[in-house]
């Protein structure tokens, strides 16, 4: 995560407001907070996955 100031930055550049930045903020420290107190309580859940596309081909002569 990149510090409040460049944050901010790339934000209001994308079109964002400032007062919808600061709500977004506050929301994402909250989240970044639990997520380390779950790490430090080892009560850590979260779920995950990905998906990966994959094309090949060969050109013949």
């Amino acid at each position: 995560m990149w510090g409040y100031e460049e944050t901010k930055k790339y934000f209001i550049a994308g079109g964002g407001s400032n007062e919808d930045f600061k709500d977004h903020w506050k929301f994402l420290r909250n989240e970044d907070l639990k997520f380390k107190e779950g790490i430090i309580e080892k009560n850590l859940y979260m779920a995950g996955g990905s998906i990966l596309y994959f094309i090949s081909g060969r050109k013949y002569d």
